[in-house]
């Protein structure tokens, strides 16, 4: 069976595919099973549709979009010494966004978050 129909994707969708097909491609590895034919060729044609476009623009006041690279709710949960639960909580504190179903964080922000936490350790 061939598929013929076809969808074009441009902008934050781009970016957005990226991201989901990189969380799949992420927990196909973290199950030990090979990810589908063609999703690995597929992630790699999303990031280099997303890295040669111009930044999309955005208020001051929006949120930056979620990258391949943001971070997972585990990731940020560890890194902020935090429970999973913990994390989902503040999530929206934290400036995650959610993206077919998970949440994401922009690992700048969370760096600055780990670090303020950490002082703030230090001085109580």
């Amino acid at each position: 069976m061939s598929i013929t129909s076809g969808v074009c994707l441009d902008g934050r969708d781009v970016l957005l595919a990226a991201v989901a097909v990189k969380l799949a491609l992420q927990r196909f590895a973290s199950q030990g099973q090979p990810p589908p034919r063609g999703m690995t060729e597929l992630f790699a044609a999303l990031e280099a549709a997303a890295g040669s476009m111009s930044p999309p623009r955005q208020d001051a006041d929006a949120e930056p979009l979620p990258g391949p690279d943001w971070l997972t709710t585990d990731q940020t949960a560890e890194a902020l010494g935090l429970s999973r639960r913990s994390v989902q909580r503040i999530a929206r504190q934290l400036g995650g966004q959610k993206i077919g179903g998970r949440w994401l964080f922009d690992p700048p922000r969370i760096r600055l978050e780990a670090t303020a936490r950490a002082e703030d350790r230090r001085t109580a």
